[in-house]
């Protein structure tokens, strides 16, 4: 049976996957608040722009990869609750039930034949 307990002084895997995603939403909104200031003509030399462009190409990119690692965090997560889920918890209680009804049925089978 494996633990997924963290250890003593770590975060929560969900607690992080939740800051990652709140950090990821924040870098968003700055970032399209610089794409709206290269819009709007807020940069001056055209050499500034280019350095600031590629800065924010990296941003982006760095964002996304972050957004998909959490995406397939959350995939693969089986406590991870919520529409489309792959894994759901599994419910043991109802395991239990559905055993004990088949060991029944196969107690039935082996005295009446």
């Amino acid at each position: 049976m494996q633990d997924d307990t963290p250890p003593d002084g770590a975060d929560d895997p969900r607690d992080l996957v939740a800051a990652a995603d709140s950090h990821f939403h924040d870098t968003a909104e700055v970032l399209t608040g610089l794409i709206d200031e290269i819009k709007a003509g807020s940069f001056g030399p055209a050499k500034e722009l280019a350095q600031v462009l590629a800065n924010l190409r990296r941003a982006l990119d760095a964002t996304f990869q972050e957004r998909a690692r959490l995406e397939r965090y959350r995939q693969n997560d089986p406590t991870s609750a919520g529409a489309g889920a792959p894994h759901p918890a599994l419910d043991l209680d109802a395991a239990r039930d559905e055993i004990g009804r088949r060991l029944a049925r196969l107690r039935a089978a082996g005295d009446g034949g």
